[in-house]
């Protein structure tokens, strides 16, 4: 049964809520407006289990550059239980499309985990009970053609995802995690062979050998650009469109003006030109790779990502994280690593005649991303007729 609220029978949260209602025991309060809800969020995702993709400083940064670009409507909703306990905050969208709105994770399709801010009791047994409702509860109460939640971590923060039962496809692509710890030197001893270390040290001689050779941490808008410069140049090799150009580009320099900081650039030099660097995000114990970049130089050939890489988990293990997430991507270098790797889904749902039409597409472009992937012949297909289309555009 679900009953309307009054603003008087809330928390201390914000009262000028859109819509309030109650379904068995849970309380939902949603908002349009993330600047209402700044203060609580920003409690809420350093006292809760959520990741770096729901952050307050994440979401106000795409909204007010690519999210306004895009025509995007936010719809935050935050879930109390009967006792006025938070329970859950939950950061979504709603796209405009061609037939009717879409609801998504708020900042898709950047974002690289589709999750939310949760309590720890929301997160049990009992508590996730509790919220199979949530998803259905909410749709009820808004007007979109159909639904596609992105890049559901099967497990996040020790537990399973609270709407994982909803899913109803895979993700082709995984994201994977080494566990970090105080001493980097037996981190990678016990992850790097003895012959994979004398390779180390005799390709990171080659790149010292280069010229004057330096390995910075920064927060600064030039080497965010030729990091992003380096992406487009390497994507273009393999026939991909930059998918960091315009208004996304700016999202990410103003995400890196926080004063939290973030977000930050680990770059490889030599002479002072950027060779390789990781865009590095920071959320309570984790730190994320979002994207690597490698220069067009003689020097790829001895692995400067390599480099890279191990330079930012050693400075992640001096800076006392517990985890280092290399997102999705699969290079070669990042094998060794892994201690865990988690699987990625979808809720596609339609609710429109025109809804269902267009799951169907998303569901079959997901089952033919799966098919292609997980065959390397097709793969190399794909990617020489990417290679072809894109050479054929210019």
């Amino acid at each position: 049964m679900i009953n309307k609220l009054d603003k008087s029978s809330t928390s201390d949260w914000p009262t000028n809520f859109d819509i309030q209602y109650e379904v068995s025991g849970l309380k939902f309060s949603t908002y349009s407006s993330l600047a209402v809800l700044e203060h609580h969020w920003r409690n809420a995702e350093q006292d809760h289990n959520t990741t770096y993709f729901q952050t307050y400083d994440w979401c106000e940064s795409w909204f007010n550059t690519v999210g306004n670009d895009q025509n995007i409507t936010p719809m935050i909703v935050v879930i109390h239980n009967e006792f006025d306990e938070f329970i859950a905050l939950l950061p979504f969208q709603l796209r405009p499309g061609k037939f009717g709105h879409v609801l998504e994770w708020l900042t898709a399709p950047q974002l690289i985990y589709g999750y939310g801010i949760f309590s720890k009791a929301a997160l049990t047994t009992t508590g996730m009970q509790s919220l199979d409702i949530a998803l259905p509860s909410i749709l009820q109460h808004i007007k979109v053609s159909h639904v596609h939640l992105a890049n559901l971590p099967a497990k996040m923060c020790n537990a399973d995802h609270p709407f994982l039962l909803h899913s109803n496809a895979r993700d082709a692509d995984t994201t994977t995690f080494v566990k970090l710890q105080s001493d980097y030197d037996a981190l990678l001893l016990a992850k790097r062979s003895s012959d994979s270390r004398k390779n180390i040290r005799w390709r990171d001689s080659k790149i010292a050998g280069a010229g004057e050779l330096t390995i910075d941490e920064v927060w600064d808008s030039k080497a965010l650009n030729e990091l992003f410069s380096d992406q487009a140049a390497r994507l273009a090799e393999a026939g991909i469109s930059d998918p960091t150009d315009g208004q996304v580009r700016n999202f990410f320099h103003k995400l890196l003006s926080c004063s939290s900081k973030s977000l930050s650039v680990l770059r490889v030099a030599i002479d002072d030109r950027g060779i390789a660097s990781l865009l590095l995000a920071k959320h309570n114990d984790v730190v994320v790779d979002l994207m690597t970049s490698l220069a067009n130089t003689d020097l790829r050939r001895h692995s400067p990502g390599d480099l890279a890489m191990r330079k930012s988990i050693e400075l992640a293990c001096k800076q006392g994280f517990k985890s280092f997430d290399f997102s999705i991507g699969a290079a070669a270098y990042k094998t060794a690593w892994i201690d865990e790797t988690i699987s990625l889904h979808h809720i596609v749902r339609g609710v429109t005649i025109a809804g269902y039409l267009s799951s169907m597409r998303i569901l079959a472009k997901l089952a033919l991303k799966r098919v292609v992937k997980n065959n390397p012949s097709l793969k190399s297909i794909a990617y020489s007729v990417r290679r072809l289309l894109k050479s054929r555009s210019h």
